[in-house]
């Protein structure tokens, strides 16, 4: 049967469901009895070796245990052939891992933060180290920092206002020079209404929540927090913006999106057939052409292959065997240069394998 293709964690024990069908190919064969000889396991293009576990009968279908050791490859197949009389047809799954530098794909999917890599802060966006978002769209640092330097104006007006013949001069015009007359309670509260005016407008506009024992140190805090701001949106004038998007890589957040892009081009490559690009390690199945199933070993395989319809010609490089009827071919960039193929592969003794594809353009 065709084979499939499994996406696993480098290293780390994994459970794998199959089917298989009767020999003749059309029902499924649900009574198998596994023995611990039918299941072999072949590590990165290594020799084949038994698996520890035996494959467990699920009902209708079957499953097996591969080990963290086991599971300690790039790229595994997984072989389900019946040692004893053939009962079913064989099995052949393609495991793909992740998550390690030794794995077929380095990136974690199960990290849900970073997906593994670790030029990027390990903390969600606009949390805590992670990277600055802009909830609203249009991040605009030129904004920001003309924002900044309105905020500086508006701060030292307020000093302005206060020390150089502003509030407190207002405060201290309203207090009148004449002893005040105890029995004149009109003229006198008429004077307390204008200090409790002028001592809101002095609230409103200079003191705030922050610490501070007295307004002058509120003032000297003040200028501090000035100062800042003035020497932060200095540094954001000096930075260049634009030239650290193109810096080297793992320097800054445009590189980092381009590992992304390498890293998502590299996981779509498993699941299709590039157009117009070569690809290694093509494998492919040939049996005996006396039973239609037992894996043929020992060919000269001749391929071919047809393209959009075309005639069937020559293909680039010439296949060679792996081991239990398991070929392998490298495509060449002229032998994936349409949008469908039919490879065809035959020897004597075997019956013709096709293999069918429609590529994908990324």
């Amino acid at each position: 049967m065709a084979q499939s293709t499994h996406l696993r964690k480098y290293g780390v024990q994994t459970t794998i469901d199959f089917e298989v069908y009767e020999v003749d190919g059309v029902d499924l064969r649900v009574d198998w009895v596994p023995a611990a000889a039918d299941c072999e396991v072949m590590k990165d293009e290594g020799a084949s070796t038994q698996c520890t576990n035996t494959a467990t009968d699920e009902g209708s279908t079957y499953s097996i245990v591969l080990t963290a050791t086991e599971m300690q490859a790039a790229r595994l197949v997984l072989k389900v052939v019946d040692a004893a009389t053939k009962v079913f047809l064989d099995k052949v799954i393609v495991i793909e891992t992740y998550g390690n530098a030794s794995a077929q794909h380095a990136m974690d999917f199960d990290d849900a933060v970073r997906g593994g890599m670790t030029a990027l802060p390990n903390a969600a966006a606009d949390a805590a180290g992670g990277l600055p978002i802009s909830d609203a769209g249009g991040l605009d640092l030129d904004a920001m920092n003309t924002a900044a330097v309105r905020l500086t104006a508006v701060r030292a007006a307020v000093l302005t206002d206060w020390i150089d013949a502003g509030r407190l001069d207002a405060l201290l015009d309203a207090i009148p020079t004449t002893a005040m007359r105890g029995t004149d309670s009109a003229a006198t509260e008429a004077k307390q209404d204008i200090i409790d005016a002028n001592v809101d407008q002095i609230e409103a506009a200079v003191i705030t929540n922050a610490a501070g024992t007295d307004v002058a140190a509120d003032i000297i805090a003040l200028k501090a927090e000035t100062a800042l701001i003035v020497a932060d949106t200095n540094e954001l004038q000096g930075d260049d913006i634009p030239g650290k998007l193109g810096a080297a890589a793992d320097t800054d957040t445009a590189t980092d999106i381009a590992n992304i892009k390498a890293r998502v081009d590299a996981l779509l490559d498993t699941f299709g057939i590039i157009k117009n690009t070569a690809l290694t390690n093509f494998e492919f199945l040939m049996v005996d052409s006396t039973d239609h199933f037992t894996p043929k070993t020992g060919l000269t395989i001749t391929a071919t292959r047809s393209i959009d319809g075309g005639a069937f010609a020559s293909m680039a490089n010439s296949a060679s065997e792996l081991s239990n009827g398991i070929y392998k071919i490298n495509l060449a960039q002229a032998d994936t240069n349409g949008n469908v193929i039919t490879w065809r592969f035959t020897a004597s003794g075997a019956d013709d394998t096709f293999v069918t594809i429609r590529t994908t353009s990324t």
